[in-house]
């Protein structure tokens, strides 16, 4: 769905069902949900929420596809269509229980899904929680017969053995989606994890660190990457298709901001 006057993602087709898939490369798909009770980092929940509708009006500005480094259009090259936005439940913005997260999980699974089935690429935008992140590393690995190969970009490692905002082991949120991914999936394995950017001191705690590390997870702190180059590392997340047959890419925008620690949501609603 997407709202009467909105642009599609780079004035893109939009795909209304299935038959509009057919041919896709590129399926641009929208989970407008927030993991909070209210107000988070000084912005209002409603606003996270936007976030697709906002990729979505900043990105008529590229609607050529033309990208001048390379010098070419990557749109006569690739067929991207635009899905919409997941029909998330709304009862799950002020009451997010683990059972309206779970449905709206489903929510963004079943249009993920949808593209798949197409032989389309999915790319979800929204938060890095269970209906981004975690909604998207779920259809892929069900699919995957062999290992799932893991390329991430971001400042906080989202490892935490619990999500924070419903204390339910069965929700892959937004600080402990990766944790989860690992668990409830044999074919992700942390050898075939290539982690780019986290730094400072707070973006996770040590424990739950060092247990990706020591089973092999390939971590680049961000003091790596500017000393090496973009060429060393690209080289060096071949490590994530080391024996995998599939690739999930997660990609955190703060990792081009700065270093510190998200503000800890309380787990329970304050008021």
């Amino acid at each position: 769905m997407i709202e009467p006057n909105m642009p599609t993602f780079m004035v893109v087709p939009h795909a209304r069902g299935p038959g509009d898939l057919t041919g896709a490369d590129v399926a641009i798909i929208g989970a407008p949900y927030m993991a909070s009770w209210g107000p988070y980092s000084g912005v209002s929940k409603d606003e996270w929420i936007a976030s697709p509708k906002r990729v979505r009006q900043q990105s008529v500005k590229y609607y050529s596809g033309y990208i001048q480094e390379f010098n070419m259009d990557v749109l006569e090259h690739l067929r991207v269509v635009d899905m919409g936005d997941a029909d998330i439940p709304p009862e799950v913005k002020d009451n997010p229980t683990a059972d309206n997260v779970l449905a709206a999980q489903k929510a963004v699974e079943d249009i993920v899904n949808l593209a798949l089935d197409a032989g389309a690429t999915p790319i979800v935008l929204g938060q890095n929680s269970p209906c981004g992140s975690y909604a998207l590393a779920k259809p892929i690995a069900e699919r995957t017969k062999g290992n799932l190969g893991v390329i991430s970009t971001d400042v906080h490692w989202d490892n935490e053995p619990l999500d924070a905002l419903t204390g339910d082991p069965r929700i892959a949120g937004s600080g402990s989606w990766k944790a989860k991914m690992y668990e409830f999936h044999e074919n992700i394995i942390p050898r075939n994890l290539v982690e780019i950017g986290e730094r400072a001191m707070s973006g996770g705690r040590q424990k739950n660190i060092k247990t990706f590390l020591d089973a092999g997870a390939n971590f680049y702190p961000m003091w790596e990457v500017r000393k090496n180059g973009i060429g060393w590392l690209c080289e060096e997340r071949s490590k994530a298709y080391d024996e995998t047959e599939a690739i999930y890419v997660h990609y955190d925008i703060d990792v081009i901001g700065g270093g510190r620690a998200s503000p800890r949501r309380p787990p329970r609603d304050p008021g």
